[in-house]
């Protein structure tokens, strides 16, 4: 069967390997991009994070929902989300190793304090152009992890109106960000 960008999800979905082997030439850019803007200084956790997403996108494509995503942007988070787990981890680990110079310790801690500050600023910049109420959505849905059903409790609003304004802030930050 012919892989295409109409129905690479649904064979991902059947375990085609054609169809992961479709994902990887067409997003394997796009991954390696966002990979290396995180783990530019460690080569080695840069390849392993690279096969890792591409392990979720084929492990986890039955919780990709077309309705609320791309697949090219779902791809693209979990490349991101898994690059800044590999950071974390990867600084952490330095900081252990390193646990028998304090100095060199502390400045392994200042290094993940100031990936996490830095991490922190860039996602704060890109929320405050959205307005208040979708910038709060945004936290408690992405950051804080908050599903949709306290979501609704709390916001006094359907998991549609919800889905819409994240969807919609979505769209703006994208837009904001290519330019």
């Amino acid at each position: 069967m012919e892989i295409s960008e109409k129905n690479v999800v649904k064979q991902l979905k059947k375990k085609n390997e054609k169809a992961l082997q479709y994902v990887i030439d067409t997003y394997g850019g796009l991954v390696k991009h966002i990979v290396y803007k995180y783990l530019y200084r460690y080569p080695l956790e840069r390849e392993e994070c690279i096969n890792d997403v591409f392990w979720v996108v084929w492990d986890k494509i039955h919780t990709f929902d077309t309705k609320k995503n791309s697949l090219k942007n779902w791809i693209a988070a979990v490349a991101s989300h898994k690059a800044i787990d590999y950071k974390r981890k990867k600084l952490r680990l330095l900081a252990k190793e390193s646990s028998t110079n304090g100095d060199e310790k502390l400045i392994h801690y200042d290094e993940l304090k100031k990936l996490e500050i830095t991490l922190q600023e860039e996602v704060e910049e890109l929320l405050n152009h959205l307005p208040e109420k979708d910038r709060n959505l945004f936290r408690s849905y992405y950051l804080e992890g908050e599903q949709t059903r306290a979501l609704e409790k709390k916001l006094g609003l359907s998991s549609t109106v919800i889905y819409n304004r994240l969807s919609r802030g979505r769209k703006q930050l994208r837009k904001l960000f290519r330019n």
